[in-house]
């Protein structure tokens, strides 16, 4: 089994990433801290909520297809 730290090196290489529980009301939810800080580090980031067609200021995807 891979040590957290590894498995979190191997996550961060790829460089496009897709990021669900993304909400429309940032203050509930870690997800769009998450969505931010990856963001602001050059990531391509996606954001996945079936119930929202933008957030942050960016698209929304309702699922990962």
């Amino acid at each position: 089994m891979q040590a957290i730290q590894e498995a979190a090196t191997a996550f961060l290489s790829n460089r496009r990433v897709a990021v669900t529980g993304v909400s429309r009301h940032p203050e509930t939810h870690g997800s769009n801290a998450i969505y931010r800080r990856l963001r602001e580090r050059g990531y391509q980031v996606f954001a996945i909520n079936p119930n929202a067609t933008e957030v942050e200021g960016d698209a929304s995807y309702r699922d990962l297809r």
